[in-house]
């Protein structure tokens, strides 16, 4: 991926979400969310796929879209060789946690993806001491720090925590799978 094309991927992700959004608004009768992860069902497999896509209302997905494009613009431009597959594994893994100890009830939204992509590059930037990773580290710390500890806390009705919580152990996971590949 050339460096001017970096942001090419996050704005494609980001749009599908927005459409997906507006496609199930508009089939007023039908409901896409019935297809986001539920716990322990072979039905909510689908889930652990499209759960990024899927949005509960409009403020959810906005509240979404701005972490998410900057955590995966960020993820896209230097991690070119592997962004995709980061972000699959971290998306696959999460889901895959939800859907082993989540509630029974429906998980959606791209929290797993944002907390996934936050832990990556907080854990990546301490585990493989490079000097741009640790700076990352530290900018991602400062601008969702207090989010990231506050959202693995049980506290609001209707938020799936699991998947913040299980979006940040994947991305713990998965930083330490990367930083040894780099060292």
């Amino acid at each position: 991926m050339k460096k001017n094309n970096f942001f090419f991927f996050p704005i494609s992700l980001i749009t599908l979400m927005w459409v997906i959004f507006f496609l199930d608004f508009l089939f007023i009768n039908v409901s896409f969310n019935k297809y986001g992860i539920l716990p322990r069902s072979v039905n909510g497999l689908i889930g652990i796929i499209v759960c990024p896509f899927l949005h509960a209302n409009l403020f959810h997905l906005v509240s979404n879209t701005i972490p998410l494009l900057i955590l995966l613009s960020i993820t896209t431009y230097f991690f070119r060789k592997t962004n995709i597959e980061i972000i699959v594994l971290i998306s696959l893994l999460g889901g895959l946690f939800v859907w082993i100890f989540g509630r029974p009830c429906y998980h959606i939204g791209a929290s797993i993806l944002i907390f996934g992509l936050a832990s990556f590059l907080v854990f990546f930037g301490i585990l493989s001491k490079k000097f741009i990773s640790s700076i990352l580290s530290i900018i991602i710390c400062i601008f969702y720090g207090s989010t990231l500890i506050i959202g693995l806390i049980p506290i609001f009705p209707g938020v799936s925590w699991e998947g913040h919580l299980f979006g940040t152990i994947s991305g713990l996971i998965i930083a330490n799978m990367y930083s040894k590949k780099v060292s």
